[in-house]
């Protein structure tokens, strides 16, 4: 699969990869990493099939937000005229049209982000199209415009249309009313700092964002080790933090569109000799940095928190000094909203794993002791705890780009990000040692039960709106690393 061509702003005309032989031809049209590595992050939510008679005209249609959608559509059969307007007022392509001959002899197909309408003229009998979209249907946020509306002659005197896409306003009807509208984020500048790019969350994030073609420069400490951004170390900019001095100097230098703040020191228990760099790691620099976004006129923050605030489901209960930080810094982070005009996404992580994650994490535990034969000391085990994949969290980071709200002075929105995998410790245990060929001995009550130990996780969240984690993902990803056993 490669791009062809960008006629509108991030829709693409795609060419697929087909393989044919005596029996025939084989043709992928999707596969998840080969996008990413296009810079298209797109995630089947859905799939549709349509066929259509000759003279059919289907459109022009979008879905609205909250649950506006990106789109795949490929003709599997016949031949259609497709037919394209953007409706994002912040596009560059804005109120443009694009159109393209899809066939099924033919494989090409396209990528209709969010916000581009989209219709067809079906010039044979039974011309099928299919449709994968990255949100499901909404009926009542479905929507559209009328095909004879926008500047492009249709090659057609007397189609075949719907009653119901006749109806649909004109396009001076829909700009009037202003009933769809891409917020400003979609034609940011794509200049991002990023905070916290050296760990396991942060250099993940940081390898999405170069994915997506964004300018991205690191803020990272001299003492920091690069080894999680090794393979991208040539596509970013490395800045190392040693006083506030510096940094003002960065802000003045090159003004970042959006800071994704993840850096913090995680810790259970503390030494006093320590307070000094946790109140530095999770609150001193990400004020500085929100009174530097204030003063060079930065709007859009990405925060990081932690579902420990939210101890036995109170408002406010942090489980230790470390989620206590993070309240605090988010308090101050209200501030600079309220006051500064800053606008703030908090998203709240529960436990994260994935592939060469270096963290001493339990999901990661159990594999290094069941490779080296070692006996695995525990608590009881009945603690409860929410997995969330890295995959979905980065998932998540990006999505918040899509919801910070030009027309607002500030605000500071708080979102939870779980996984869809809750269990037990030693259900987690009894899931790997059933899928591993190695497994690993566990002596469960060795350990005593720190104080205040999580027993269950935070369940009176918000989640992100059209966040989906994967099903049944710590299930699968044992089964991708056990392979190595074989």
């Amino acid at each position: 699969m490669k791009i062809i061509s960008e006629p509108l702003h991030k829709c693409f005309v795609l060419k697929s990869t087909k393989s044919c032989d005596n029996r025939g031809s084989f043709v992928k049209t999707f596969n998840d990493n080969v996008f990413l590595d296009l810079g298209i992050n797109f995630k089947v939510k859905e799939q549709f099939i349509s066929k259509s008679k000759k003279n059919v005209i289907r459109g022009l249609h979008f879905q609205k937000p909250p649950y506006e959608h990106d789109k795949i559509v490929f003709c599997s059969r016949g031949n259609v005229i497709d037919v394209l307007v953007d409706l994002r007022k912040h596009s560059k392509t804005f109120l443009k049209t694009f159109s393209i001959e899809l066939d099924s002899e033919v494989d090409e197909y396209i990528f209709i982000p969010a916000g581009v309408a989209h219709g067809f003229l079906s010039k044979q009998d039974d011309s099928e199209l299919i449709y994968l979209t990255s949100t499901v249907h909404e009926p009542e946020y479905d929507s559209g415009i009328h095909y004879n509306s926008i500047n492009f002659n249709w090659p057609i005197s007397q189609p075949i249309v719907s009653d119901r896409d006749l109806k649909l306003p004109s396009l001076s009807e829909f700009l009037t009313t202003n009933t769809f509208e891409i917020n400003e984020c979609f034609n940011l500048p794509k200049v991002a700092y990023v905070t916290g790019a050296t760990g396991f969350i942060g250099s993940r994030l940081v390898k999405r964002l170069v994915q997506q073609n964004w300018d991205v420069t690191v803020i990272v400490r001299p003492s920091s080790s690069l080894f999680e951004l090794n393979e991208i170390i040539d596509k970013v900019t490395i800045f190392y933090y040693d006083k506030f001095e510096s940094l003002k100097t960065l802000f003045e230098l090159n003004k970042p569109s959006i800071v994704f703040h993840i850096a913090s020191k995680t810790f259970y228990d503390y030494k006093p000799e320590e307070l000094d760099d946790i109140i530095a790691s999770n609150i001193t620099l990400g004020v500085q940095i929100l009174d530097l976004m204030h003063e060079n006129g930065v709007k859009y923050f990405v925060n990081t928190g932690t579902s420990w605030q939210h101890y036995q489901n109170a408002d406010y209960n942090p489980v230790n000094l470390y989620a206590a930080t993070k309240e605090a810094f988010e308090k101050i982070l209200d501030y600079y909203s309220i006051v500064k005009g800053v606008q703030a996404i908090t998203l709240k992580l529960f436990d994260t794993y994935g592939v060469n994650d270096p963290r001493p994490k339990l999901v990661n535990l159990l594999l290094n002791y069941a490779k080296d034969n070692r006996e695995l000391n525990l608590s009881e085990g009945d603690q409860i705890l929410n997995f969330a994949s890295i995959n979905d969290v980065i998932n998540a980071y990006e999505k918040t780009v899509l919801l910070f709200d030009k027309k607002s002075k500030g605000k500071h929105i708080y979102y939870a990000v779980p996984g869809n995998d809750t269990i037990s410790i030693k259900d987690l245990v009894k899931l790997f040692n059933s899928i591993s060929p190695k497994k690993v001995k566990v002596n469960f009550g060795i350990k005593k039960y720190r104080d205040r130990e999580v027993m269950d996780p935070w369940k009176t969240f918000q989640t992100l709106p059209n966040h989906e984690p994967s099903k049944d993902s710590i299930k699968n990803y044992f089964m991708d690393i056990c392979k190595d056993f074989i």
